[in-house]
């Protein structure tokens, strides 16, 4: 606060005061109204102080914040909220600055001044010493630029290595800090510099940095040239806001500034920026964040780059309305021809204060932005960017008043003159306006091309501080409608979405209200269809509701790993791509079940769209339309983009059943309709249980709500499709189902068709070998180890619940203490899984909790397949 104080006070000391310096000293200028070139005492102050500031600025504040520990989710929250506070104490001394020691300057003269802030600097530093044994420090581990350099060698040397099909190929020990950052498919060729070469690592040896570098330091390059284009549209921002200290000031200079007998100096209008400031920061921070979090469930209430854009926009505001104010400023002292205007100061108070509301929003966001996107060894330098916004700015300031001079005063006058009544700043502010205008739109462009750093951390490392109990749980969200197209008409596919259909085929599924033809074509060129496929249209009826026209057409044969366009219609404007799955490992599999349709859905789905998935499992309870039919319609809008670019396979939940006593009594009608699964293909006769197979891996998904006891159409089924699985084939098996056999949430307990299912089932998977069970119904996370009848197994499967992809009723918090040993892992809160298998022998599991501008990568586990495994596959039949 000392060192803002006396920042401030220079800022004072070196303004214009309007009773004692003109904007331009007449005498001092030359025949064309120029300042000749010299330095003064304040210039050499100013110097000095830039020299101080430099260095500490940065510094301290990266500090503070890194006395948080991220990995206590108590002090998490309160590092959300440390940027507000540091700017709310700045604020405070700007207030003292420009008023309290402004008037001891003004009736007690600068030595009185001086005094107390070098009383109040010794003071605040002394106190700031005597911390030094309770602060938390950061090991220095070098300079934080050479691991970036080290990265461009390592990717110009190994510029002609192909690209691995296989991230297996990309070098990443274990990390000692328990973080890593998780490989991203943006600027693919910085990763040729992780690719490990044949004979590149020699055991025992550590390999040169300048020749191959870990996937976590090419994913922190990635993030410096990612931020980049962020910094740079924040650059218009700086310009606009050095408006407050210059021009603002010096139109403050020329207005009635009394208040009864008290002249207020033009410097003291800041603390009307300063209010507006404070004002913000503790509102944003104690009323608005808290509703946020609520309404939308990100833990800062909003994104940080949406905050930021919030205060772009306040920007354009500003500079209309300062525009419009100095207007009528020009029509007065034309009126008066005088240097001091019976027009009140407070007739700029709105700029100011918005421009206050604006910089809690933009420049408190970009404080957070550049802190934490950056490589945790350059915070520092990351704060240092968010200064130079403000540095950069004010050259820009300069550069721009000196371009709009040379370029008005070919018109015969310059909008800026040697005083305000000679100039037209109100031409300059529609100016500023026109620039934030247009800034803003690029930086909604690029803001929503950003991907957020994405921390891998070490379960070892973190298991204590992750486990759901300890979780600040985000709230529900509301039922989130997605409503038609403004553009559709009733002849417009809506709704389209794809499933497998065999080993080389899929079905592609869409609604339109009017009855089209089920035509499909489809090509691997875009815009030329040279493959066309006929299928069937169908409806139902629900009540009083009746659905559009449904239309389900199987294509193909089509060939592995390949990108496929197609339409339903000849010259169509709607044109839909797919890509196959590989023929062979790996593969991935996005995961979540309970989707709903609420903002966690929104946020777990933007999730899923940027982990390169192959295939999506849905273990059950779709779109929570609970027989309320436009809820399946407006589910079907919500998942098309990615629905219908990879291949969804689902079971049902009890959400789906949709069964109401003497109303309507058949279960599943719209799930069927809707959702048609390849259960024929798979030898069964109901779509609510079906198996697939793809790219080695034999996938069953079961029916938690239709008969599984043994004797059952289900019973029979499950045993003979395991009896025709061929793990030589297909090496991995995979079960799906929607109520969990094992679970320690006291959600859900003892139902029977958790209990029952698995006293039914449990021993048939467990000869098969089944290698991971995948669950819902519980909206939550956990995952076990190795599990058969209640005990752990090695040659059990890995028991998964991962209910919780957004729902509207919220996550079930409350799990049974102690924690039972079979249970590995548990966490409530949304999220989704990613299940890739690598190869034949080995799969990686992660679980990425859902903190909407922040994907974090919380639980991750490698499996070995129990068909590699000699102990378990000598007893497999």
């Amino acid at each position: 606060m000392a060192l803002e104080l006396e920042e401030h006070m220079i800022i004072v000391e070196n303004g214009v005061d309007a009773n004692e310096k003109k904007m331009v000293c007449d005498s001092s200028l030359d025949h064309k109204g120029r300042l000749p070139l010299r330095f003064s005492t304040g210039t050499w102050k100013a110097a000095l102080f830039i020299i101080g500031t430099g260095g500490h600025k940065p510094s301290l504040e990266s500090f503070g914040a890194d006395q948080f520990d991220d990995n206590n989710l108590e002090e998490r929250k309160g590092k959300m909220s440390f940027f507000n506070w540091w700017n709310a104490t700045l604020c405070s001394s700007l207030i003292l600055s420009v008023t309290v020691l402004t008037y001891v300057e003004d009736n007690s003269g600068w030595g009185i001044a001086n005094l107390i802030l070098t009383v109040t600097m010794f003071i605040t530093i002394t106190i700031f010493y005597l911390g030094k044994p309770f602060y938390r420090y950061r090991v220095p581990q070098g300079s934080p630029l050479t691991p970036i350099l080290q990265v461009f060698v390592a990717a110009m040397m190994k510029r002609n290595q192909p690209y691995p099909s296989s991230q297996d190929s990309f070098y990443e020990p274990e990390s000692p800090q328990g973080k890593t950052l998780c490989h991203t498919n943006n600027h693919k060729f910085l990763d040729k510099a992780c690719i490990v070469k044949d004979n590149e690592i020699i055991e025992g040896k550590k390999p040169s940095p300048w020749k191959l570098t870990t996937v976590t330091k090419v994913e922190e390059t990635k993030l410096l040239v990612n931020i980049v284009p962020i910094w740079l549209a924040s650059l218009l921002y700086g310009l606009f806001n050095a408006q407050g200290a210059t021009f603002f000031v010096k139109q403050s200079s020329t207005m009635d500034r009394k208040m009864g007998s008290f002249t207020i100096p033009p410097a003291s209008i800041q603390v009307l920026f300063a209010f507006g400031m404070l004002f913000c920061v503790i509102c944003y921070d104690k009323i608005i964040t808290p509703i946020l979090r609520r309404k939308m469930g990100n833990e800062r209430g909003i994104p940080i780059l949406q905050r930021v854009g919030v205060g772009m926009f306040l920007s354009i505001l500003i500079m209309i309305v300062a525009a419009l104010v100095e207007k009528q400023r020009l029509i007065t002292a034309e009126k008066e021809k005088s240097k001091v205007l019976s027009m009140s100061v407070f007739w700029l108070a709105p700029q100011y204060f918005i421009m206050g509301i604006a910089d809690a929003f933009s420049l408190v966001g970009l404080q957070e932005f550049f802190y934490g996107q950056v490589p945790d060894s350059m915070r520092s330098i990351g704060i240092a960017l968010y200064l130079s916004v403000i540095g950069v700015g004010s050259f820009l300031s300069s550069f721009l008043i000196t371009v709009v001079n040379q370029v008005t005063e070919k018109t015969g006058k310059r909008w800026i003159g040697k005083d305000l009544s000679s100039s037209r700043l109100d031409k300059f502010y529609w100016l500023l306006a026109a620039i934030n205008g247009l800034n803003f739109g690029i930086y909604v462009l690029l803001a929503k091309r950003y991907s957020y750093k994405n921390v891998l951390k070490n379960v070892a490392v973190t298991i204590e501080a992750e486990l759901g109990h300890a979780y600040d749980r985000p709230q529900p969200r509301e039922t989130l409608v997605v409503s038609l197209a403004e553009d559709a008409d009733a002849n417009t596919p809506q709704q389209v979405h794809i499933s497998l259909v065999g080993e080389d085929r899929m079905r592609i599924s869409w609604i339109t209200d009017d009855h089209t033809p089920p035509v499909v074509y489809y090509s691997i060129t875009s815009g030329k269809y040279d493959h066309t496929a006929n299928g069937n249209i169908s409806s139902y009826d629900f009540v009083n509701y009746t659905s559009g026209q449904i239309h389900d057409v199987v294509i193909g044969p089509l060939d592995p790993s390949t990108v496929y366009y197609y339409c339903f219609a000849p010259g169509s404007t709607h044109e839909y791509s797919f890509k196959t799955p590989p023929a062979q490992f790996p593969i991935k599999f996005a995961v979540s079940g309970d989707l709903g349709q609420t903002g966690w859905t929104k946020s777990t789905l933007e999730h899923i769209s940027q982990s390169n998935y192959d295939v999506f499992l849905l273990p059950g309870d779709l779109c929570y339309a609970d027989t309320v039919q436009p809820l399946w319609d407006s589910f079907g809008r919500l998942v098309e983009p990615l629905a219908s670019q990879r291949p969804w396979m689902v079971t049902q939940g009890n959400h789906d059943i949709e069964q109401t006593p003497n109303i309507h009594m058949p279960p599943f009608t719209s799930y069927n309709a809707r959702w048609r699964m390849p259960f024929e293909e798979s030898g069964s006769t109901s779509n609510l249980y079906y198996a697939f197979e793809v790219s080695g891996v034999h996938v069953i998904m079961l029916g938690s709500y239709t008969d599984f006891g043994p004797g059952s159409d289900q019973y029979e089924w499950l045993e003979s499709d395991l009896r025709k699985v061929d793990r030589t084939k297909t090496p991995w098996l995979v079960v799906l189902v929607h109520a969990p056999w094992y679970n320690t949430n006291y959600a859900h307990q003892g139902e029977i068709q958790s209990v029952g299912m698995m006293e039914s089932m449990e021993g048939l998977l467990y000869k098969a070998r089944v290698d991971v069970v995948l669950a819902g119904h519980v909206h939550a996370y956990e995952r076990f180890h190795r599990v058969y009848n209640q005990q752990m197994d090695n040659c059990g499967p890995v028991h998964i619940t991962i209910g919780d992809g957004g729902n509207l009723h919220g996550l079930v918090t409350t799990y049974k203490e102690p924690q039972a040993t079979i249970s590995a892992f548990r966490e409530a809160s949304f999220g989704h899984g990613e299940l890739e298998m690598v190869n034949a022998s080995y799969a990686k599991w992660s679980w990425h909790r859902n903190d909407d501008d922040e994907s974090v990568q919380a639980d991750m586990v490698l499996i070995k397949s129990l068909a590699s495994d000699p102990s378990c596959i000598k007893l497999l039949v």
